[in-house]
């Protein structure tokens, strides 16, 4: 018998006895990841705001399904057939539904509790014409769905799927995939969506309104190119400062010429201690410049990784100052893996 035919008859039984989900997971992959591409591709925010995401985009151009979860009445739990333990879970939280596919589909309860933004979804199969519990994919650490992580639902090549999310609001945003398999789920796909980045002048606060305008794109220009270079900034007007002439006991705080707080944080931003002091020349309104990142605060009120702050000082006293934003400017590039081994 010719070897290529054995081969081929062998492969095509491999197909026909591999489980429905197993051979269904690549078409359903391929799919989610068309129609998000398209969707992202197609992204044009009304609100300037409002930052390029996966959950962004489908607001505006549906894709693969997808469902990010709406707020649930608690007295509507009734209908699903829970547990005393599993109701207890939604006590004190904000219950919220997800839903996908159609007779053959997935709803999705979802229990979002503490400062931490942590989801304890309970799924079920619709199938029956009634709510079926079924197993959750457990997620490889309990604070893997806190804060920018998180679920969601979808439908593609005609099958519905579970979703864990992870979005930092960065380069980089994660959609993994799971399909059915019997009572449960099999994880089928890794899908990344990829970013550009800049950095722009989220915030400032200038003692002349001509100062803003002056130094703003330039400040843009030094946060990045600090945060790239680990503290250096390519501008010959700049110079690390020692000590003469330098503001004594400047303030962690970033000063807001009088302005009563930043409308970006509901607390004053501060520099994290690692910020660079440079002597600056070329403007007589400005003789030192202070660069930093952002300290820290409490998680869910801002991401504050996302900010470096810029204070120029003129004679010892503060004269202008920046929140510079790094954000996500465009869709590049989508990526697929396989599962996780």
């Amino acid at each position: 018998m010719n070897c290529t035919f054995t081969i081929r008859i062998l492969s095509c039984l491999t197909l026909l006895w591999a489980p429905p989900a197993a051979c269904a997971a690549p078409e359903v992959c391929k799919a989610v990841a068309s129609d998000i591409e398209a969707s992202l591709k197609s992204f044009d925010a009304q609100d300037p705001e409002t930052r390029i995401s996966i959950a962004s985009a489908v607001q505006e151009h549906p894709a693969a399904g997808l469902d990010f979860g709406s707020k649930l009445d608690s007295g509507e739990l009734g209908a699903f057939p829970l547990s005393l333990e599993e109701r207890t879970q939604f006590d004190n939280a904000v219950v919220l539904i997800y839903r996908a596919g159609n007779l053959n589909g997935l709803v999705m309860l979802d229990a979002v509790r503490g400062t931490a933004s942590c989801h304890s979804p309970l799924l079920f199969s619709t199938a029956s014409g009634s709510p079926r519990p079924l197993k959750a994919p457990a997620p490889g650490d309990p604070f893997d769905l806190c804060q920018k992580r998180g679920v969601a639902l979808g439908a593609a090549a005609g099958r519905a799927f579970y979703a864990q999310t992870a979005n930092d609001g960065f380069e980089t945003e994660e959609l993994k995939i799971f399909t059915r398999k019997s009572a449960g789920f099999s994880e089928a796909c890794t899908i990344g969506a990829n970013y550009e980045l800049a950095y722009e002048a989220a915030e400032s606060f200038c003692k002349e309104p001509a100062l803003c305008s002056a130094f703003a794109a330039r400040a843009a220009k030094w946060a990045g190119e600090f945060r790239a270079a680990n503290g250096a900034v390519n501008d010959a007007a700049l110079a690390r400062a020692a000590g003469s002439g330098m503001p004594q006991a400047a303030p962690g705080e970033l000063p807001l010429l009088g302005a009563a707080q930043s409308k970006l944080a509901p607390q004053p931003f501060r520099f994290d201690g690692s910020g660079v002091w440079f002597a600056f020349k070329g403007d007589p309104r400005v003789d030192f410049v202070r660069i930093g990142p952002a300290a820290e605060g409490p998680a869910g009120i801002a991401s504050w990784k996302a900010f470096t702050l810029i204070a120029l000082y003129k004679g010892g006293q503060p004269a202008a100052s920046f929140v510079i934003e790094k954000r996500r400017t465009a869709f590049k590039s989508l990526s697929m893996t396989g599962p996780e081994k």
